[in-house]
């Protein structure tokens, strides 16, 4: 996960400058391995639960779908940077959107954390997510 971010943070700061023409085809490579480790990757999230699990299900989904957001999101950034006219100012505010919520990691937790039980005083458990591919 670590790699993924150290990638990503070079590609912001290498769009930011003037010279982003010249390292082109090293951040198309860069960036087909940071979406190939993605798919691969297993994210994780912590879900809230009563004794009936029904929501947990739609969670997993919507955690899912934040993960698939991420792959577009780069994939767009992608097609952008292989086009004659590059739009640097869409590349650099994708990759801000993504490096600021963690790659859409904090967004989803943020969802899905918010669950509460309608009985105050039930008991609540907490169960992981893993979103794979």
């Amino acid at each position: 996960m670590e790699q993924i971010r150290d990638n990503l943070n070079y590609l912001y700061k290498v769009l930011q400058g003037d010279n982003h023409r010249q390292y082109k085809p090293i951040l198309l490579v860069i960036l087909a391995e940071t979406i190939t480790e993605i798919r691969n990757q297993q994210f994780v999230y912590y879900v809230n639960y009563g004794t009936e699990q029904i929501h947990v299900g739609t969670y997993k989904a919507y955690c899912k779908m934040n993960k698939y957001k991420l792959i577009a999101d780069l994939e767009e950034i992608e097609m952008t940077l292989r086009s004659k006219t590059v739009n640097v100012k869409r590349c650099i505010v994708l990759l801000e959107d993504i490096l600021k919520s963690n790659l859409y990691q904090q967004n989803a937790q943020r969802k899905v954390s918010r669950w509460q039980h309608v009985n105050p005083k039930a008991v609540i458990n907490q169960t992981k997510i893993h979103v794979n591919q």
